[in-house]
């Protein structure tokens, strides 16, 4: 350990595949009128399913309100603490993750935190 910013830091500990038995962790972000969130499940098999959900809504001289759904699957492999997630489609999309140890049960995901369900 050392200290970095008046604070004790570590490096974080590499993944494994065995990390994620089956688990399903949800991640979300609000700003004003606008939402989203996005769920993982990742299989112990390196299986895994990408849910979002996004939204906005107006109000004051703009009202109504509009979402949209989607749902992608693919395959991830863990090398370290990168994530790579290969979608069917052929999109690629690599994260930096590690265990946020201060909570039980949750991740990060590049900067965004992920809780498990």
């Amino acid at each position: 350990m050392s200290g970095f910013d008046g604070g004790v830091c570590s490096k974080a500990k590499p993944f494994t595949i065995k990390f994620f038995p089956d688990q399903t962790f949800n991640g979300t972000a609000v700003y004003g009128s606008v939402g989203r969130s996005l769920t993982f499940f990742f299989g112990k098999t390196g299986q895994f399913t990408d849910q979002r959900l996004g939204s906005v809504s107006g109000s004051g001289n703009t009202t109504g309100a509009a979402a949209s759904t989607s749902e992608k699957k693919g395959t991830y492999t863990i090398s370290g603490n990168t994530i790579i997630i290969k979608y069917t489609d052929g999109e690629e999309w690599r994260v930096v993750g590690q265990p946020y140890i201060l909570g039980n049960g949750e991740i990060l995901l590049n900067d965004q935190l992920f809780r498990k369900k």
